[in-house]
């Protein structure tokens, strides 16, 4: 007990040191509660989004510029070990305000403070998972309009096929002269028949690599509803110099707040997948708003869910270099790493090592690869056949009896045709039902037994 006081008042000595008599007065507002939310904002921030639409993200949206707004951006709590700060929020979540208004200063402050700090990491983090789930379910009801537009048609698609095939015959009939061709076809199809049914295949026709961004351009409103807020809410970063994709965040972002449509022809487009630009850019070189922004916004999910883009305040999406060990601290780690590792210190001579054994394995492979079973290539492709397993070891046999011999043995339950078992397993002396420390040993025999064997192979 008397340490647990003492690692309390050491906290709040470290805490106190950045928060002022006002900012104290402010963790104190979090656990009133307010007429404008119905609730305390301590409750209201440990609230999650219950479902992926546009009004959740809205609502964790005005959460985070509630915490803005009382700093805990600014808030430097690098002086806690980020145990101690995880285990003071999880106090925050599970405590009421009224439990919480109760504890001493020096147990109340810290709480509320790293209750705050990680509510910002996780309302952050939550922020971009209802970002990429509401694009992919656009993306995926698209999908479905597609398919519901191909069966509507469907009719229509064979029509086509049975016109084009008749006109294919007449096309290839050798009886009929090219001067007699164009009247032929038409004594077969009227003219305005044809021309109807060529002006109906421009609706019917798709890429052939389709992706049904026009589909998705149908929830362009919908989706509206949330990119520009979601958007202006964050400072997306990355590790890439000039980066094309952040640069037309930006650009959306200034459009969004000078309620400008027009995209100007100098937008960034290197960004920009191949499969995009027919959707994009027309004809006439214009680009596209509507196909633009919904392309800016698919491909920033994909560089937050690579790491190619992230944000300062997130934990899931945080800068990955975080991860790595600092440079500046790599110079003094770098012989305690090479020898954990049994590399060189040298780069270069790491690097010639990985040639040297690359070059190795490409002859092995060039000498073996003609000569295996069950390895060929065919069209520049490899193939790899069905692979014979290997035969059982005697040392392995003998090992794994040794193993069934010291482990209880349980018979079978029938089981009926429903697959339910018809009796509860038994011990083979009948003595009564099988216990859970036998289930336990028999699933950890048989897990055994696999990952030895996968090591084997």
């Amino acid at each position: 007990m008397e340490t647990r006081e003492r690692a309390q008042r050491e906290t709040f000595r470290r805490l106190g040191i950045f928060f002022t008599e006002e900012q104290l007065v402010q963790l104190d507002q979090v656990l009133v509660r307010g007429e404008e939310l119905d609730r305390t904002p301590l409750a209201w921030l440990g609230e999650r989004a219950a479902a992926n639409s546009s009004k959740a993200i809205l609502a964790e949206l005005k959460k985070l510029d509630f915490l803005r707004e009382l700093g805990v951006a600014e808030w430097d709590l690098s002086t806690i070990n980020p145990n101690r700060l995880k285990f003071l929020a999880q106090l925050g979540r599970k405590a009421t305000s009224q439990a919480l208004q109760r504890l001493a200063h020096a147990r109340r402050y810290p709480i509320v403070a790293a209750f705050l700090r990680h509510s910002m990491e996780e309302i952050t983090d939550e922020l971009v998972e209802l970002y990429d789930r509401c694009l992919a379910q656009s993306y995926s009801r698209a999908g479905r309009e597609l398919d519901e537009f191909r069966l509507t048609n469907a009719k229509a698609t064979n029509q086509k096929v049975l016109l084009f095939r008749e006109i294919g015959r007449l096309v290839l009939d050798p009886s009929v002269s090219d001067g007699q061709l164009r009247q032929t076809i038409y004594r077969h199809v009227p003219a305005d028949e044809l021309l109807a049914a060529v002006e109906e295949c421009d609706q019917l026709v798709r890429p052939l690599d389709d992706s049904y961004f026009d589909f998705l351009a149908r929830r362009y409103s919908h989706i509206r509803e949330f990119a520009p807020a979601f958007l202006h809410a964050f400072k997306f970063r990355s590790n890439r110099n000039s980066d094309p994709l952040l640069q037309a965040v930006e650009l959306l972002q200034n459009l969004n707040q000078e309620r400008r449509r027009a995209v100007p022809a100098d937008a960034p487009l290197k960004f920009v997948p191949a499969k995009w630009l027919p959707y994009i850019v027309d004809g006439a070189g214009r680009i596209d708003r509507r196909y633009y922004e919904l392309c800016v916004l698919w491909e920033l999910r994909a560089a937050l869910r690579a790491g190619d883009a992230w944000l300062e305040g997130s934990r899931r999406y945080a800068n990955p270099e975080s991860y790595l060990i600092p440079p500046v601290r790599w110079p003094d780690l770098r012989p305690e790493v090479c020898a954990l590792t049994q590399t060189p210190e040298d780069g270069a001579a790491r690097l010639r090592e990985r040639q040297a054994e690359l070059e190795m394995l490409l002859r092995r492979l060039d000498d073996e690869l003609p000569h295996h079973p069950s390895l060929r290539i065919e069209k520049n492709s490899l193939v790899v056949g069905p692979l014979k397993a290997e035969d059982e070891r005697p040392s392995l046999a003998a090992l794994e009896a040794l193993v069934d011999a010291r482990l209880p043995l349980h018979k079978k339950p029938a089981v009926g045709r429903s697959g339910r078992p018809l009796s509860r397993a038994r011990h083979v002396s009948d003595q009564g039902p099988s216990s859970p420390s036998a289930f336990i040993f028999r699933a950890a025999h048989c897990r055994f037994w696999r990952q030895l064997r996968r090591g084997s192979a």
